[in-house]
């Protein structure tokens, strides 16, 4: 059993931790991708975005995002406006849903008086959607961090 005696924060990932990715795979197929090509893009793209920021450099997550996937569109020989169908795949993004074991969790953490940040890789008001459809009263105490390095505090980021 973990002790949370000693715990004063915890910084959450959000992209396939906090929500799943799922909306996007399903797009991908419907546009001619395989199943797994939903792990093999998001992995390339936090490779790349690891890479970018290990370098010192800054890259929005959005933008390596949509280079892979024109990438695997082109590789896979998906006909059609690759622009569009990009578009098309990343509005998954807009049907996600927070895992069923956030909400608890966060609910616990505050009530322990322990400080949550979320490390937010995509662009903020999209994760701030998720997280606030994730439970009102939780999203005011957590504090959010974006990949540019810029942290905000409150209900919107």
């Amino acid at each position: 059993m973990t002790s949370w005696s000693n715990v004063k924060g915890i910084v959450c990932d959000v992209n396939g931790t906090m929500f799943s990715l799922q909306p996007l795979g399903e797009r991908m197929q419907k546009v001619g991708l395989q199943e797994s090509d939903l792990q093999l893009w998001f992995t390339s793209v936090l490779r790349d975005g690891l890479a970018t920021g290990a370098s010192g450099s800054f890259a929005p997550f959005k933008d390596i995002g949509v280079y892979h996937l024109h990438q695997m569109l082109r590789k896979a020989s998906i006909s059609g406006d690759h622009n569009q169908v990009v578009q098309t795949i990343l509005s998954g993004f807009d049907d996600a849903t927070c895992m069923a074991d956030v909400a608890p969790a966060f609910k616990k953490m505050h009530a322990k008086g322990i400080k949550i940040l979320d490390h937010q890789p995509i662009d903020a008001p999209v994760t701030s959607a998720l997280l606030l459809d994730l439970h009102h009263d939780q999203w005011k105490h957590i504090h959010h961090k974006r990949s540019s390095g810029k942290s905000t505090s409150g209900a919107v980021c």
